[in-house]
């Protein structure tokens, strides 16, 4: 599978992630803090939903074995990513800040996927030539 230039190594994965689970869960904690606050169910729910979306990450994305997979399942990921740190935000600035590395890893990691997969796709005449259509 072709990847693009700038596709980390291996080993660049576990560590950021390493750095990144305690980084969300600081935020997190900032978040629970106020858990006196019915604002924070809503910030809680989503980082809740987001991180569900998360687990099944691995196992998705791992089962399918292309180069699409990844680049679908980062954006399903993202979106509730997004919108728990927006969320994050508007309860704990200080919660915003732990969570940025995130939201920047994952900005980056989507980016990186959408490429491989743009590098890995197949032409549509060539995908048509290959089923005896063209």
């Amino acid at each position: 599978m072709t990847t693009p230039p700038l596709w980390p190594p291996a080993w660049v994965f576990p560590a950021v992630w390493a750095v990144l689970y305690p980084c969300m869960g600081v935020a997190t904690w900032h978040v629970w803090r106020r858990r006196d606050d019915t604002a924070v169910v809503g910030p809680l729910a989503l980082f809740g939903g987001h991180l569900l979306l998360d687990y099944t990450w691995l196992p998705v994305v791992h089962s399918a074995k292309d180069a699409t997979t990844p680049a679908v399942m980062d954006v399903a990921v993202g979106v509730p990513a997004f919108a728990a740190g927006w969320a994050y935000g508007r309860v704990s600035p200080v919660a915003a800040r732990w969570y940025a590395p995130y939201l920047v890893w994952t900005l980056f990691t989507t980016a990186i996927k959408i490429w491989r997969a743009a590098l890995n796709a197949r032409p549509p005449l060539v995908a048509a030539h290959d089923r005896g259509m063209a």
